[in-house]
This record gives structure tokens, sequence and C-alpha cells, in this order.
């Protein structure tokens, strides 16, 4: 078995555990808060948006980091780094402790994923970059999946120890991916002084990335805006609340690599994203038409809901990655992966407020929400790959050919 492929092998495996980690942290952390701790709902919200913010925050100075230092031990440290964090929260006594440890996991929390990314992709061809990307998509969802699934026995039983035990576990889980780190091939700094082509990184990466985060959202509409959907309606059955989760996990799982196939092509990657637009405009429809429904019908059109977004959501990564790609540019890729990573980071908190308000004044909320995904999918024809200005290109390689003028040619 070759180096490259026993490396790609042990970072999914980093990347799973990770996920495990982050999983058993996301779903416990606002109860801790609540239930252990003793802050109010309100107080919760205003900790764990605290630390979003530092997440984005630190994202891309990590990312930098690998530019100076070998990027297998920089992850290395971020690994034991978020495991000791995570370890601190489970033993906070007050508020006050308990928030500057969550700001401080959340600093840590998104740089981790863009250099697992990057060190996935490096060294590997362009088709098999958008395949890469999408093994580490799925085995993130099913892993940060499967994290969560513990904090409702917890949850049930009420007690204190139970989420101390589950928080202290993501830190020794979280930590324990560092043996993974360690095993992979040390790689080289970034050659001093190099920096990526501000063209890109400015107008044209800043329009994907933007674009990126408004389509993402689907997922939230999806794990957010349905259930709140379902719970107001008394005539759709509370229980379908739980298929959704397991529902849309199970189908990226199995999707995402197959849905990732040609979108190392550019124009393809674009159409991708403008059918994940408007596939969830139709979704959101969709729950338009689930307001008015009951018994049966209701059940069917949640299920479909759910295989529209998940689609949706297919649909957009797997786009998103193949145009991000054209951009990236060797010993930069972390960097660039992190401010990409940074569009679905602002949909996490533009997200929230319009499924609430779409929640508010359904069902005329969904068809506005419906209207808003049309608009945004509208737009992507005007993306721009990497390195070019017009014109068809037909890979995502900084250095794409203009199919016409080839022609022309």
């Amino acid at each position: 078995m070759s180096t490259v492929k026993q490396d790609e092998r042990k970072i999914l495996g980093s990347a799973t555990v990770d996920a495990l980690a982050l999983g058993l942290y996301l779903a416990s952390a606002g109860l801790f808060l609540s239930e252990v701790i003793g802050m109010s709902p309100g107080m919760v919200g205003v900790v764990l948006g605290v630390g979003g913010v530092a997440s984005m925050i630190g994202a891309v100075p990590i990312a930098r980091l690998t530019e100076r230092f070998d990027g297998t031990r920089v992850l290395a440290g971020l690994f034991l780094a978020r495991g000791c964090a995570f370890l601190a929260f489970a033993v906070a006594q007050d508020p006050v402790t308990a928030t500057v440890v969550v700001t401080v996991a959340g600093f840590l929390n998104r740089g981790i994923n863009p250099i697992l990314q990057s060190l996935a992709i490096s060294g590997a061809e362009q088709a098999a970059q958008v395949k890469v990307l999408a093994r580490l998509r799925a085995l993130r969802n099913a892993g940060i999946a499967l994290g969560g699934v513990p904090v409702g026995f917890v949850l049930t039983a009420g007690s204190p120890l139970g989420f101390r035990l589950m928080i202290a576990a993501a830190g020794v889980i979280a930590g324990s991916a560092v043996v993974f780190s360690l095993m992979l091939a040390r790689t080289p700094a970034s050659a001093a002084g190099k920096r990526p082509d501000r063209a890109n990184v400015g107008a044209a990466f800043i329009h994907l990335t933007v674009t990126y985060g408004l389509l993402t959202m689907s997922g939230i509409v999806l794990g957010l805006g349905l259930p709140l959907l379902i719970v107001g309606y008394d005539d759709i059955p509370n229980w379908t609340i739980g298929g959704i989760q397991v529902g849309n996990t199970v189908l990226v799982v199995a999707l995402q690599v197959l849905f990732s196939r040609g979108s190392e092509r550019v124009a393809r990657a674009r159409r991708m994203l403008t059918a994940g637009g408007v596939t969830t405009a139709a979704a959101c429809l969709l729950m338009f038409f689930l307001t008015q429904s009951t018994g049966v019908a209701a059940v069917g059109l949640v299920a479909a809901c759910i295989i529209v977004f998940t689609a949706a959501e297919l649909l957009v990564s797997a786009g998103g990655a193949g145009l991000m790609l054209s951009f990236v540019q060797a010993g930069e890729r972390a960097r660039y992966l992190a401010v990409f990573n940074l569009g679905f980071a602002g949909a996490t908190i533009l997200g929230p407020p319009l499924v609430g308000l779409a929640v508010a004044y359904q069902p005329w909320g969904w068809a506005v929400l419906s209207l808003l995904f049309v608009i945004v999918a509208a737009s992507t024809p005007t993306l721009r790959a990497g390195g070019v200005v017009t014109g068809e290109e037909t890979t995502v390689s900084g250095s794409s050919t203009n199919e016409k003028s080839t022609q022309q040619k």
C-alpha cells in the first residue's frame, strides 16, 4: 500500500475520532451549562454564541500555522489542546470558568477541520481531491451524529455526574486523535513569504464563500426549522422528529461520494450549486404544504422534506468543494479551506434567525424563504473559478483553460 493511501486512511481515522468527540461536546454543551452549571437559557445562548464567534476568529490564524510549521504536528497539538479544554469544561464549577473554557474550545474547534482537509487532499489528483473531501464529510456527519446519541440517556437519567462524564469522554476521545496524527508523514512548511493570489482570495473567492454559506442554510432549515414546524402543529406526529437526523445522516453517508462525481469540472460544480439552491427552494415549498397537511399525508411530506433537503445539502457540498478547489494552491490549502469554511460558520449565525422568522410567519414564511433560495441559486452562474475570468472552464485547476479559446486555437 502506498504511503499516500496509508496517510489518507490515518487522516480519515483522525477525522472520525475528532467528529465523535465533537458530536459528544456539541450535543451536551448546552445542557451541561443549563443543568449542571445552572445558567438560564438566555445565558446559555450567549455563552455558546461567544464560543461560535471565537471559532470564526481562530479558523484562519490556526490554518496559517501550517504555512510556518509542520501541518501534522500542528494538528496533533490542536487535538491535544482541545482534549484538555473539554476535560477542563467537564470539571468547571461556575459560569465564569465554563465561559472561558467554551471560548477556548470554540477558538480551537473550527481550525481543525481545514487542516484535516488540507492534509487529505495533499498530493492527490484533482478528481481524487473531491472524492477524498466527500469521504471526510460523510465520516464527519456520521461521527457527529453518533457522538450525540448518548445525550438522550444522560438527559433521561438527569444526573449531573452523567453530563460531566460525557464531556470528559469527549476530551479523552479528542485527545486520542493525537495518535493518528502523529503517525502521518510530516509535511514541510510553506516557502517563506509566499502568499495566495490576492485577486482570487478577494472578490471571486469571497463571492463563492458567501454564496456557499447561504446555500448551506438548507441543513439548518432541515435540522432546526422542520422540528419547530412539527412541534407547532398537533396534526403532525411528534415522533417524526426522531427520523430527521437519522434519515439525513444515513443518506449523507450513503450518497456523499456518489454525488461528488464530476464536481472537479467547474461547469458541473456550478450547476450543482444552482441545483442545490433550487432543490432547497422546492423543499421549503414542501414545508409550506406540510403546514396544511394531517395524518399519513403529513408523515409522507416530512419524509419528502428529509430526502429533498438532504439532496440539496449533497449538491451544495459537492459543488462548493469543486469550485473551491480551483483556488487552492499547494502550501496554502489550509488557509483557503479555513476561509471557505467560514461560509458555513456564517450560515450558523444567519440561519437560525431566518428560520425563526419563517416559523413565526408560517405558512407564508416558508414561501418567502423559498424565494430567497431561488434568488441565491440564480446568482450561481456568475461564480468564477480560480485563475479564470471568463469562459467555460473544463477543470478545477487554477491553471484551467478556457474551452472557447482552446477551440479557436
